[in-house]
């Protein structure tokens, strides 16, 4: 079902209301005031239809407040002060509109906020500095045209949990603190212009590292803080020498893709603990030798690409059941 036009303010008759989610409609008009008339009102989802203008600057009339979604509209203008007096709000979004970044500071009072998702149109240096003083758990800034370097001060960000940044322009070397950030799981960095190696040590908790469609090169790491990796992603860099035997004993990891690189050498004949594997790409490297009898053997292996390498013998057996 579709909803276009525009709410109607009898919908706060409703006296119980605490959750409204108008998602992907399309609603037109200006930010919907009548809804202040909602007193229960917790959950607010307006993202993805038409409305245009500015937010109004007595949002703070929403005082209980949790969850406030506005991405994919029209509104312009500041960030106002206003947002600084939800104290109850905890998820704000408003991705893909043309706020300006470097009113985040209006949003600095906010103690209960834990998860912000914004495209930056102004000043990316003042993000980041919000950031990092207000210990975000979440950097979600994928499909824009950021530039420049991470900066250093990011790695300093000990609460982050989850780094997405692929698919924009960024250049340069990854702050050394971020690799290593104590709770970060997901860093998916992707399609962009990043250079430098990977580092032995990471953080214990990493299982997902996507860094495909980059400059990275150096050896494929071979650190014991890799161990709980599930997911790595690494096509297309320049990474070079050979697959390390100590790879082969990440035993959680599912997917393993490596293809588009310079790897040379033999592939790994005695695989350690690759029990959980589905998919392994390794191909355009220059990989050689023969194909390990190990590799037929994966027990949960469902996708295998070893094209264009330099690989010579029998394809095993078991590989052609």
């Amino acid at each position: 079902m579709n909803i276009g036009g525009t709410i109607p303010p009898f919908i706060c008759d409703l006296n119980n209301l605490t959750v409204l989610d108008f998602y992907y409609n399309t609603i037109i008009g200006m930010f919907p005031v009548v809804l202040f008339n909602c007193s229960e009102l917790q959950y607010l989802d307006l993202s993805q239809n038409f409305f245009v203008g500015f937010i109004p600057d007595d949002i703070d009339r929403f005082t209980r407040l949790s969850s406030l979604y506005l991405s994919g509209n029209n509104f312009t203008g500041n960030i106002p002060a206003a947002i600084g007096r939800l104290q109850q709000l905890k998820v704000l979004d408003f991705a893909g509109i043309s706020l300006t970044v470097f009113s985040l500071r209006n949003l600095v009072g906010i103690q209960s906020l834990k998860h912000l998702r914004f495209h930056p149109t102004g000043s990316w240096e003042s993000a980041w500095i919000f950031m990092q003083r207000r210990k975000f758990s979440r950097l979600v800034a994928f499909d824009n045209n950021l530039n420049g370097e991470l900066p250093e001060s990011l790695g300093n960000c000990s609460s982050l949990l989850i780094v997405s940044v692929s698919r924009n322009a960024f250049t340069g070397n990854i702050p050394v603190g971020l690799w290593t950030a104590f709770n970060l799981t997901y860093l998916m960095l992707s399609d962009n212009l990043f250079m430098g190696e990977l580092p032995n040590e990471v953080s214990g908790n990493l299982s997902r590292l996507e860094i495909s469609n980059n400059k990275f090169s150096g050896k494929i790491p071979t650190g014991a803080s890799w161990r709980n990796l599930v997911v790595f992603n690494a096509s297309n860099n320049l990474f070079s020498g050979t697959i390390p035997q100590e790879l082969t004993a990440l035993s959680r990891l599912t997917s393993l893709l490596l293809d588009g690189n310079q790897l040379s050498g033999s592939l790994p004949s005695d695989i350690v603990s690759w029990k959980s594997l589905t998919t392994l790409n390794m191909s355009r490297n220059q990989l050689s030798g023969q194909i390990p009898e190990e590799f037929g053997s994966l027990p949960n292996l469902l996708e295998l690409d070893l094209s264009e390498n330099l690989f010579t013998g029998e394809i095993p057996p078991r590989l052609t059941l």
